[in-house]
């Protein structure tokens, strides 16, 4: 997951291409990255390569939104007394 990251940060960084292409170049390359690696070229090893590629997408998603949140004070805390049944 970390190698598929760098790629999507790698991406990210080619002026030509738009942001909703990289899940999908992600999501093909933790494809046959996974099949590769287990020298296993089967559809259940192929999902998880996938599954594995939009994780990657999701947790770089989540930190960046996470930490743009925090620089802009967008930060919300509820305090257990202010929550009602």
């Amino acid at each position: 997951m970390l190698v598929l990251n760098g790629l999507g940060f790698a991406i990210k960084k080619i002026p030509r291409l738009s942001d909703w292409i990289i899940p999908f170049v992600l999501a093909i390359a933790g494809a046959v990255g996974h099949c590769a690696i287990n020298s296993t070229w089967t559809g259940p090893q192929a999902i998880e390569g996938i599954a594995i590629g939009l994780a990657a997408v999701g947790t770089n998603q989540l930190l960046r939104q996470g930490a743009e949140a925090k620089k802009n004070g967008d930060t919300i805390i509820i305090k257990k007394d202010e929550v009602k049944p």
